[in-house]
């Protein structure tokens, strides 16, 4: 049987032998005790050998709350096909249901970072419209948040051979001028959209690529408001067009006018509408410009850039006072552009001639990751929004472009019923909730297992100390296994 070929084997080697470190005591890790030099001294390592797992499969935990390799929970990774004696690129679709604090984003790094872009190297990117900010918590390692302890951590790393070589992270924010309140630290790149992101989308989508335009610098949806629209992305349709060009090219055709009869309304509203959106750094005028705003660097957007030169790029929103995620329409925006690109891409590479394939950017031919937080949020259960569709399309018209897809959620009953009915796996933690209840009857599990998901464990003690929930796999033939997460590898990479 030929597996697919791990990209990188030394990567992969030391994500097992990370798991040796879990057969110690993570606390004493944290806590520095008498017993870490004992346990620096005395590491009881199982040969790499004996751990039983193939290219196609991944390590997500244990099967019971003692944490040991003999007693790891070991399952297929789910992102390819057999196909005669090969095994050949799949999209997966995952969804992982929980309540708040049940440990969701920590799995679905476990899954989508530890597992398969570790092993496979595929580009990840993660819409995180959280106002907390769910995924910055992994940019911190055990080796930055204790700097005084670095050497000895080192050490200890040392000792059980392990070279600690993590996720690189972009964390990316959105931020017109107006919203320069925004102070979080963490954050690797603010941005601006420019003329080239619509008109890539607009090639994509006349109406959406029109329709996203009008709401962003927050013209009246009107008919003569998208013709307009559409007329500009008919006329200025290359890659070295701007906001700044067209402002002025209208300008001047507004004076060419011999009296302002002769002006329609959406003729006088529009270079003032588009003025304001430049002015605000709701859109950026130029072609090309890296500027500074309030003392904060803003750069060109090329997210295909990003996602080349980085394991994975975060799109975080602005953070807003409370935990409620309310996603606006200048998100959903950046989301449906992004993703779109990232679309457009794959296809060229899985679909295009030679000359295109060569042009593109994300050229894994494993594919890549998408991980969304707050998934019904941005694709909810009877409604429509920019991305809902595209998203679904990712399930279902796209699978050929290998695009992966994590979806998290609290409540399955107020996500899109199609991505749910596409997930061939989902995962659990203890479900209450009469929404996820109904949501997964309406997939087909049956009582029983509604049962024992309901039965699931909460904040059990492992035997390393740590507070841990219990989860359940459930497969695209219905079956159901338990498991504890592990921990997770971005708590000890730098």
């Amino acid at each position: 049987m030929n597996y697919p070929k791990k990209n990188n084997k030394s990567v992969w080697d030391t994500m097992i032998e990370m798991q040796k470190v879990l057969l110690l005591n993570y606390q004493n890790i944290h806590s520095y005790s008498e017993k870490y030099k004992k346990y620096i001294t005395e590491a009881p390592l199982i040969p790499i050998e004996n751990l039983d797992i193939a290219e196609d499969e991944m390590l997500l935990g244990f099967k019971s709350l003692n944490y040991n390799l003999d007693n790891a929970f070991i399952t297929k990774l789910g992102i390819f096909e057999e196909e005669g004696k090969e095994y050949i690129p799949k999209s997966q679709i995952f969804t992982i249901i929980g309540e708040r604090g049940s440990g969701k984003s920590i799995l679905a790094s476990i899954i989508g970072l530890d597992n398969i872009v570790a092993r496979f190297q595929l580009p990840t990117f993660i819409i995180d419209p959280s106002p907390t900010g769910e995924w910055n918590s992994h940019k911190k390692t055990i080796l930055n948040k204790f700097p005084a302890e670095r050497n000895k951590i080192s050490s200890f790393f040392d000792t059980i051979n392990v070279n600690p070589a993590g996720t690189n992270y972009k964390i990316i924010v959105y931020q017109p001028k107006f919203d320069s309140d925004f102070k979080e630290e963490g954050i690797d790149k603010f941005f601006e959209l420019y003329y080239s992101d619509f008109l890539q989308l607009y090639k994509f989508s006349h109406l959406e690529a029109t329709q996203i335009f009008i709401d962003i610098i927050n013209l009246d949806d009107t008919r003569p408001t998208m013709v307009v629209v559409g007329d500009m992305f008919m006329k200025y349709n290359k890659e070295n067009n701007s906001f700044s060009q067209i402002l002025e090219n209208y300008g001047k055709k507004q004076k060419s006018y011999s009296n302002e009869n002769e002006m329609t309304s959406i003729s006088r509203v529009f270079p003032y509408a588009l003025y304001s959106a430049i002015n605000l750094g709701i859109v950026a005028g130029g072609i090309n410009e890296t500027k500074k705003i309030d003392n904060k660097i803003h750069f060109k957007f090329n997210i295909l850039e990003d996602l080349e030169n980085n394991d994975a790029v975060i799109l975080r929103v602005k953070a807003k006072s409370g935990n409620e995620t309310k996603v606006t329409k200048r998100y959903e925006a950046c989301v449906k552009i992004i993703l779109t690109k990232i679309l457009n891409d794959r296809l060229l590479f899985t679909s295009g001639t030679k000359e295109e394939k060569q042009k593109s950017h994300l050229t894994n031919p494993n594919g890549i990751l998408v991980i969304i937080e707050e998934a019904d949020t941005l694709a909810p259960a009877g409604k429509t929004n920019y991305i809902k569709e595209l998203i679904t399309q990712l399930a279902t018209k796209y699978r050929k472009a290998y695009i992966n897809v994590i979806l998290i959620t609290q409540d399955a009953g107020t996500l899109d019923e199609t991505l749910l009915k596409q997930s061939s796996v989902i995962f659990c933690s203890q479900i209450q909730t009469m929404g996820n209840i109904k949501a997964l009857r309406e997939k087909g599990i049956d009582n029983i297992t509604i049962g024992k998901l309901k039965n699931l464990k909460k904040n059990q003690r492992n035997n390393l100390g740590l507070l841990v929930s219990e989860w359940a796999m459930i497969d695209a033939n219905k079956h159901i296994s338990l498991f504890y997460p592990t921990i997770p590898h971005s708590s000890f990479f730098s």
